[in-house]
Order: C-alpha cells, then structure tokens, then sequence
C-alpha cells in the first residue's frame, strides 16, 4: 500500500510537472508575434526586452524538462498500469491456492475457481501444453500453468510497448517478474528494462528457455 501511494504522489508531481511546461509553450505559442514585436524594437530603440539568445535559453530549459519528465511520468504510468492487473493476478493465485487445498489439486480451469474474472478473450502470452486456461483483454493475457508440481498463475503483457513482460506466483507463492524471449509473446527490449527499471526488481535474474525471471516482491 505505502509502495502504491508513493507511485501515486510521483505521477501527481510529474502530471503538475507537464502541465506547466504545456501552459509555458502555449503561453509562448500565443505571445510569439509580440514577443518578435518587442525584440524588433529593442533592436533599434534600445529598449529592455527579450532577445532572441533568451528565447532560445527558455526554449532548451523547457526541452529538458521534459526530456527529463516524461520518460519518468511514462514509467510511473506504467507501473500503476502494471499494479491494476497485479491485484486480479493475486486474487486469482488466492482463489488456485484454495481450490488446491480443498480438492488436492491446482485447478484445471478458471471456471472452478471461487473468483470473477472480467476478461472474456483467450490471447495467450506464453504458448505451451501446459497451460490449461487462458482469459485476456487488451493488454493483458492471464494463464494456469500445471506441469507434474511446477502449478503456477501467470500475468502477461500482450500487446503495447511491453510486449511480452509479464509475472507469475508459483504454487508456494514465490513471485516473479518475467522478461520473455520465447514461448509465445516476446519482450524486444534490453535485459532489465522491464522488471528492473520499471518495476523495480534485483539485478540478478535466472534464465530458463522461455525468458529472463526476475525475483519480484509486490
């Protein structure tokens, strides 16, 4: 919770950020005419007045702000984004971990578990015979994995600029944060630039043939 409320206060700072660099630019856009007027006369009355060089300074001050910013605001988004499909993913691993206690087995299906799942589609973001059941919506691919002790519940991006990231909580409740490179969906971005720069993970990832699996705690 403390994690969610600090990802909250970041966005809320660079959302305040943004805007006022917006209200600069088109508070120069509006005034540009006059600003030319006044440097013109400056020019030859020797009045005060912007020059051209102060313009051009206010111009590369506000660039990098924003170079500096959006990425930043960017991340913050995405990670909350990340956080929403993350809550579905625990409820479903809850309602696995229950059905598993009460039936002596991980469940087969969605449909036997005890919990809602609002998405209707069935897009997978890792291909393979064990995977049992699969439920996704626009972004997002949510799968059970069951493979003779190795039960899991995996959570994947399936379309956008992460392609191919996902997590996953593995019968014993073990979390990961994947970065895949085979096996359906795959992550065409740098080694880390997921689970370690956006969600925060170690450095230090285990590889296996379907990707990189990164210790992640939510």
């Amino acid at each position: 919770m403390q994690r969610e409320n600090r990802d909250k206060k970041v966005v809320n700072k660079i959302s305040v950020i943004l805007n006022l660099i917006q209200d600069l630019i088109r508070f120069l856009k509006r005034n540009k005419v006059e600003m030319l007027k006044r440097v013109q006369h400056d020019v030859f009355f020797n009045y005060n007045a912007f020059t051209l060089i102060e313009l051009l300074v206010v111009v590369l001050i506000i660039g990098i702000l924003a170079a500096v910013a959006v990425p930043q605001y960017q991340k913050a988004v995405e990670k909350s984004r990340a956080r929403e499909a993350l809550s579905l993913l625990k409820s479903v691993y809850q309602a696995a971990k229950a059905y598993e206690m009460a039936n002596g087995a991980w469940p087969e299906s969605f449909d036997e578990l005890a919990v809602e799942i609002p998405w209707t589609g069935n897009v997978r973001w890792r291909e393979s015979s064990y995977i049992r059941d699969t439920r996704s919506n626009d972004l997002w691919s949510l799968q059970l994995y069951k493979n003779r002790g190795d039960e899991q519940v995996l959570l994947g991006r399936i379309s956008g600029k992460y392609e191919g990231v996902g997590f996953g909580i593995n019968s014993g409740g073990a979390w990961s944060c994947v970065e895949k490179t085979a096996k359906g969906k795959v992550f065409s971005g740098k080694t880390g630039d997921y689970c370690v720069k956006i969600m925060r993970t170690g450095t230090t990832y285990t590889t296996y043939s379907s990707g990189r699996y990164y210790s992640y705690q939510p």
